[in-house]
């Protein structure tokens, strides 16, 4: 009741303020789209996402997107790391939560406990990483 009637007339939402501009978003977006990434960079994010479709309590691998996803999501967080160049690292740091979710898993690896992101952990052991 404390919640609903403290919100009757507002909501908590309505008073926030912008922490950025338009200008600076738009400004870190091309940022991030300077950061460079090698083609053996890009290749890891695409082997990763590939190993999706054939592993083992998968019904539904990650797409194409989901290598796109990674790759950007990598160079961004180069760029938050100070630093104009993606490493296996920052693939490597975001592959789960940019993969995990995207997989259809087998209705048996469900009950038995198996998760997306162990299935991505394990992928990203079995898959070599560029050096």
């Amino acid at each position: 009741m404390a919640i609903v009637s403290a919100q009757d007339s507002s909501h908590p939402l309505d008073s926030l303020a912008a922490c950025t501009t338009l200008a600076e978003l738009v400004e870190l977006r091309q940022a991030v789209r300077r950061v460079r990434s090698t083609p053996e960079i890009r290749r890891y994010a695409v082997d990763l996402v590939r190993a999706t479709r054939g592993a083992a309590q998968v019904t539904l691998g990650a797409s194409p997107r989901a290598s796109l996803a990674l790759a950007r999501a990598a160079q961004a967080l180069a760029l938050f790391r100070g630093r104009d160049y993606v490493v296996p690292d920052d693939i490597q740091a975001l592959a789960v939560p940019v993969i995990a979710h995207r997989l259809a898993l087998d209705p048996q690896a469900k009950f038995g406990g198996i998760t997306a992101e162990a299935i991505v952990t394990g992928i990203m052991a079995s898959v070599p990483v560029p050096v």
